[in-house]
């Protein structure tokens, strides 16, 4: 059985790769490590101005890679 560990600089150069931008990145990755959250905690967590975040959230339901509950 093979492992494959990669960073989390790593994934963020292979989320780039996929079309993400720095920002989808950062609330992606926080996202799949915290789970269910709200914008103003993603917001802090990943230091993104709390009116991007929205912004950025709103790009990541859109490309259907997170979903608003």
């Amino acid at each position: 059985m093979i492992y494959f560990i990669l960073t989390t600089m790593e994934l963020t150069q292979q989320l780039i790769r996929l079309g993400l931008t720095a920002s989808e990145c950062s609330v992606y990755l926080f996202l799949l490590q915290s789970g269910n959250t709200t914008p103003p905690i993603v917001s802090r967590e990943t230091k993104i101005a709390r009116t991007n975040c929205y912004h950025v959230l709103t790009s990541l339901v859109e490309k259907r890679l997170i979903e608003e509950r």
